[in-house]
């Protein structure tokens, strides 16, 4: 009985072993999950102090280091998989991609320039494109962008608007507005412009469709060339009924095969007015990891426009995020939101009104980090829930620390979810405050964005958000990626007992 061939020749079987993308360097995300695996197992396992436990971990870590070694085992594992597949008599598709499609927010993330470039309703303009509406540019690795907002009505007319576009030059910001041909500056901290250009990445793939909530509904649909690179079509449907009417829309990425980097994105509607056509609403070209040109993030005002204030009298404004309401009125604000990559989130809570004759100060300094809020306070800030309703991922809320600036106490809250979870680059959370202060309970529920961090960039991140809240700039010593971890994993523990 005949084997099955598997490979025509040699070449097949190069571009095979060239797909499987072997890569010998570390991968963060891949340390990542195994430093807080075995910061989870240290104390569980008596053998770990063993030293002839220790003397063989050593040694094999000192072979497995070696670069030749690792090409072995790659190779070992390929010869394997070759002799499986030839004995039950299979074949390999080459056309099979090398990615999976959630591993596309990542590569975005890892990209070191963005260049966005989109255009609104595509098909009114003929076949030959002009100008895209939106012209977007992020440099993540300096923290500057020069990105767009557009808002319906906002023209002279009260017809439709051109975009405002907001530029960050790494110490200021310049809005400019071409409706009204104006320009103004805000002067921002080194961690405001960096949380501004990242978080500009999560709102990006938001735009596009791309999110923790919508990975699993794309499927393969075909292939095609851009500029000579082979890229996968992944196609999302969505259909749904308002009032009896039926909307369909539908999305398209194109990706490239080889690297799994995100080329284009079209939007497409159809419904009673297209007369049942599909119609090309939105188009979007992303090119990562591109020369940005030197005076694309330069605050200086078009020709032109006038100066609402100076780059002198240019405010820096308090780091407020999202604002809490009550009985509309301000009650006060959920300032920053970071999600550790396991899940975990540390969130701040700024308070305006408690209760008559609360002393917030006096209730939270006394708290040992990883200590239950007190009532007056759990009610208020304990509740927290992902906004995917599919996601049923509850979470503990503890004290974590507190930081005081210009008579404002932030309370710091650390949420420790019931499992481990994957996070994308931003992920969306439902923060829900119960008000017991007087008459009838009232509560109030705020959409909330995380900026989702690694473990080496703990102390940017975090050190720095505490430090933005601190009269001192300076986060409390105790707040370390280690005892963050630590205190994560006593939590978990303690919830199981």
């Amino acid at each position: 009985m005949g084997k099955t061939k598997m490979f025509k020749n040699e070449d097949d079987f190069k571009n095979f072993v060239r797909q499987l993308n072997i890569d010998t360097e570390p991968d963060d995300n891949h340390r990542n999950k195994l430093r807080w695996k075995m910061l989870s197992e240290f104390n569980e396992s008596k053998l770990k102090h063993s030293p002839h436990v220790r003397s063989w971990r050593n040694t094999w870590r000192t072979i497995m280091q070696s670069k030749c070694t690792k090409l072995a085992a790659a190779a070992v594992i390929i010869i394997a998989a070759l002799i499986v597949i030839n004995q039950f008599g299979g074949s390999i598709d080459l056309a099979k991609p090398v990615y999976g499609i959630s591993d596309v927010p990542r590569s975005i993330r890892r990209a070191k320039t963005i260049h966005i470039k989109s255009w609104f309703e595509p098909h009114t303009k003929g076949e030959v494109r002009g100008a895209p509406d939106l012209d977007d540019w992020i440099d993540i690795q300096n923290g500057r962008s020069r990105t767009s907002i557009f808002f319906w009505g906002m023209g002279p007319s009260g017809k439709g608007g051109r975009a405002l576009i907001d530029v960050f030059d790494g110490q200021y910001k310049m809005e400019i507005n071409p409706n009204i041909k104006r320009v103004k500056y805000e002067k921002l901290s080194e961690f405001q412009h960096r949380m501004y250009a990242r978080k500009e990445i999560g709102r990006f793939l938001q735009r596009i469709s791309l999110t923790s909530k919508t990975l699993n509904e794309y499927v393969k649909i075909g292939q095609e060339k851009i500029n000579g690179v082979n890229c996968d079509i992944w196609e999302r449907l969505i259909s749904r009924s308002v009032a009896g009417k039926v909307f369909e829309t539908k999305n398209l990425l194109w990706i490239s095969a080889d690297s799994g980097k995100l080329r284009k994105h079209q939007g497409w509607k159809k419904n009673k007015k297209t007369e049942g056509k599909w119609l090309l609403t939105w188009e979007t070209e992303i090119y990562l990891d591109v020369i940005c040109p030197e005076d694309i993030f330069k605050t200086v005002p078009p020709k032109g426009y006038s100066e609402k204030n100076s780059k002198e009298t240019a405010p820096t404004p308090l780091l407020t995020g999202t604002r809490i309401y009550r009985a509309n009125i301000e009650q006060g604000s959920i300032p920053i939101t970071l999600a550790l990559h396991d899940g975990t989130v540390i969130m701040s809570w700024q308070l305006n009104i408690l209760a008559p004759g609360t002393d917030q100060a006096e209730i939270i300094s006394n708290l040992e980090p990883g200590a239950d809020l007190p009532k007056k306070l759990r009610d208020i800030m304990c509740t927290l829930v992902p906004e995917d309703k599919r996601d049923d991922t509850s979470y503990t809320a503890r004290h974590l620390a507190y930081t005081q600036k210009d008579g404002r106490i932030y309370e710091w809250v650390i949420y420790i979810p019931n499992k481990k979870t994957q996070t994308q680059i931003a992920r969306r959370y439902m923060a829900k405050s119960q008000w017991l202060v007087d008459g009838p309970d009232e509560s109030s529920l705020r959409s909330v964005e995380a900026l989702v961090i690694e473990e080496q960039e703990f102390s940017f991140w975090v050190h720095s958000a505490m430090g933005e809240l601190s009269n001192d700039g300076v986060a409390p010593k105790h707040v370390t990626y280690e005892n963050v971890v630590k205190l994560t994993e006593d939590i978990r523990a303690s919830m199981k007992e």
